[in-house]
């Protein structure tokens, strides 16, 4: 890759929410049903005016490799609701046809040399796509299990914001139902809705037996979170001899955790 194009994708690509609105089209055009023809056509023009390429001083054969660079990491990384939201990568091009990307050389000297260009993950595009799918194919996602399980929990803060606690308890407790040893940060967002989600319904019991688990078996990171949230708890309650106990033991389960530092300010607050 030239250094005007590494430039561009580690230094410049300016502008963050211009890079994700890009993503944001491009997985619109494949979950409405693009074949991979129409989608590189969209993104020969589309991308590299989203992107603002043509501001680079880039020439228009780096413009077409970096665009169509970009669109196959994009379309290897969408599940497509009419696939069963399965993946269908594109298949690699023989080294010595003509690269796709239409510069005229051959793909072990175009897009196949590039091997620097940052691979997006499918669990990136369910992130948008948990926000653009209908709700009946986000149904069928979730009776298919194809949702990236730490996930669910974008979807369960949803219901919970629709006041329908009950439906985010139903999706979330699962995750935690068997060993959650295992379990790392990913699955703090979900922890802390669930609770939430409890307290909505008032099972404070449930709750707090479900914090109390999580405190003695979880990983360091929800052993962490769940004794912030205790900490917190008795802050609520005026037991400050209490929230310090539970600090130490949130900050001797996992040092580092941001949230642990954001708590210790509260605390000595």
């Amino acid at each position: 890759m030239k250094y005007e194009e590494r430039t561009m994708f580690h230094h410049e690509t300016a502008d963050t929410e211009r890079f994700e609105q890009v993503i944001l089209l491009a997985v619109r055009q494949i979950i409405n049903g693009a074949t991979p023809q129409e989608f590189f056509a969209w993104a020969e023009v589309e991308v590299p005016q989203g992107l603002g390429l043509y501001d680079y001083g880039l020439d228009t054969v780096e413009i077409r490799r970096l665009a169509h660079l970009l669109a196959t990491s994009i379309w290897n990384a969408t599940p497509r609701p009419d696939q069963g939201f399965s993946l269908q990568p594109l298949p690699t091009p023989w080294p010595e046809a003509a690269c796709p990307c239409g510069s005229g050389e051959r793909y072990r000297y175009c897009c196949g040399a590039v091997d620097d260009l940052p691979e997006l993950s499918s669990e990136l595009i369910w992130e948008l796509l948990l926000d653009e799918l209908p709700e009946r194919t986000l149904q069928d996602a979730l009776a298919s299990g194809a949702i990236p399980r730490p996930l669910l929990a974008r979807l369960a803060d949803r219901w919970l914001e629709q006041d329908r606690p009950g439906r985010a308890v139903a999706l979330l407790e699962p995750l935690f139902a068997g060993s959650v040893a295992d379990l790392d940060g990913d699955y703090e967002p979900a922890f802390d809705v669930l609770c939430d989600a409890y307290d909505r319904l008032d099972h404070w019991r449930k709750k707090l037996a479900f914090m109390e688990r999580l405190g003695q078996e979880g990983g360091r990171a929800l052993k962490a979170a769940a004794w912030q949230r205790r900490t917190t708890m008795y802050i609520d309650e005026g037991d400050f001899a209490g929230a310090q106990t539970a600090f130490a033991t949130a900050l001797r389960s996992d040092p580092d955790n941001p949230g642990t530092a954001l708590l210790e300010i509260t605390l000595l607050a």
